[in-house]
């Protein structure tokens, strides 16, 4: 292209910089210089795309979900796979125990900061609030009437009866910061426990204002996330245990990128009089996922065991929620985006 180029303008003086059309030229047969850098271009950009394609196919890491293999495994699952029931993603249940009002706080900043709170741990704790009515009535029964819900082993007696997973105390008390007259507001304190076993995992104390509820879900949000994390299970493995289906998805919250901590699950039962209590712990870490494709109610991650360890279909995982309280209240999910 060059060579053509330099015959052209040995024969042709130019002009300006460039080649004119004198009288006898066919401008249509006689190929410019503009011409010819146009058609170079098109023919380099065209070559440059399909390079990149190539290239970007042949380093992708992203397994296709339609052309999963499923290699000769020896099958094996963990100790404690997940039941039906566990993999149908039903909620664990909450009560929200009625809460200790102090004097100087409106009927209307005390039912709305209890509404909250149950609207809290349904959002960020992935929990089904137990009905308050079926709460009174075994409340009111002979059995539970006598219970102070006000003390915390009374209304973890209270909770054991239900059979909830979870237990939420409360205490407002009259607002200690600035608010307007016509702002319905409370000093709260809450406090979740975890039944069999028990255990307290949060005590919070926030101001609410209705006017900013936004804000309060921002600073509530990750404290809950990070003691009640979204849990996952591996339904399958697939090549070589390098990918797993898991049995959540975006309905559930979950999120391309999101990355979870892969447990073994043990069960223990212990006895004590006549009742007996079932317990689950999760005292192994065998590796991480990320999550690289979701749908409404499934997902699919890369698997990376820890060294020496193997993650097995059945195994269990919790998000990964890490946070930082500042001017911009930062929250890290564990992604990596």
């Amino acid at each position: 292209m060059r060579r053509y180029k330099m015959e052209i303008e040995k024969g042709i003086p130019k002009v300006g910089g460039s080649l004119p059309l004198t009288s006898g030229q066919d401008a249509g047969m006689q190929p410019t210089l503009l011409k010819v850098d146009r058609k170079s271009a098109g023919w380099q950009w065209l070559l440059l795309l399909l390079c990149s394609s190539l290239l970007a196919s042949c380093l992708s890491t992203v397994p296709d979900i339609d052309k999963l293999r499923m290699f000769a495994e020896d099958r094996r699952q963990a100790p404690f796979p997940p039941t039906q029931d566990e993999l149908a993603m039903e909620e664990p249940f909450v009560a929200v125990m009625p809460p200790k009002t102090q004097p100087g706080v409106t009927s209307y900043a005390n039912d709305n900061a209890v509404t909250f709170v149950k609207s809290m741990m349904e959002d960020a704790g992935n929990l089904q609030v137990f009905p308050n009515e079926r709460l009174q009535q075994i409340y009111n029964s002979d059995e539970y009437r006598m219970l102070d819900l006000t003390q915390p082993e009374d209304a973890i007696k209270l909770g054991e009866a239900l059979r909830v997973k979870y237990m939420v105390m409360m205490e407002t008390a009259p607002p200690n910061f600035e608010h307007g007259a016509e702002d319905w507001s409370a000093t709260v304190t809450m406090r979740l426990y975890q039944l069999f076993p028990t255990q307290q995992l949060v005590e919070e104390t926030f101001p609410y204002q209705q006017s900013e509820l936004e804000e309060m879900r921002l600073d509530l949000r990750p404290t809950l996330q990070a003691v009640l994390p979204l849990r996952a299970f591996l339904v399958e493995t697939f090549e070589r245990r390098k990918v797993a289906r898991l049995n959540i998805g975006e309905a559930q919250g979950a999120e391309e990128l999101d990355r979870f901590l892969v447990y073994r699950r043990e069960k223990k039962t212990e006895v004590a009089g006549r009742f007996t209590t079932r317990i689950e712990e999760y005292p192994k870490q065998v590796g991480t996922l990320e999550i690289f494709r979701t749908k409404e109610n499934e997902s699919w991650a890369m698997l990376e065991p820890i060294k020496g360890q193997e993650i097995l279909p059945g195994d269990t995982a919790f998000k990964i929620v890490r946070y930082k309280r500042g001017f911009f209240r930062k929250v890290d999910l564990g992604r990596f985006d």
